[in-house]
């Protein structure tokens, strides 16, 4: 987390290099959610097959 240093009140950082930080930060974040939402996806998935697999084995 060492990149979102700028979130500290002391900064030397100008207000666009403030605005383009955050930016970014809002870009990341919502990637991590989408790489969370399909990691979940793939994780129902992979449920539904192995639960399906189980009833065909143990009835």
């Amino acid at each position: 987390m060492n990149e979102y240093h700028f979130l500290d009140e002391n900064t030397d950082l100008t207000k666009s290099e403030l605005i383009q930080k955050y930016n970014n930060l809002i870009e990341d974040i919502w990637l991590l959610q989408q790489t969370v939402k399909e990691l979940d996806d793939n994780y129902e998935l992979m449920l539904d097959a192995y639960e399906g697999v189980a009833d065909k084995l143990y009835g």
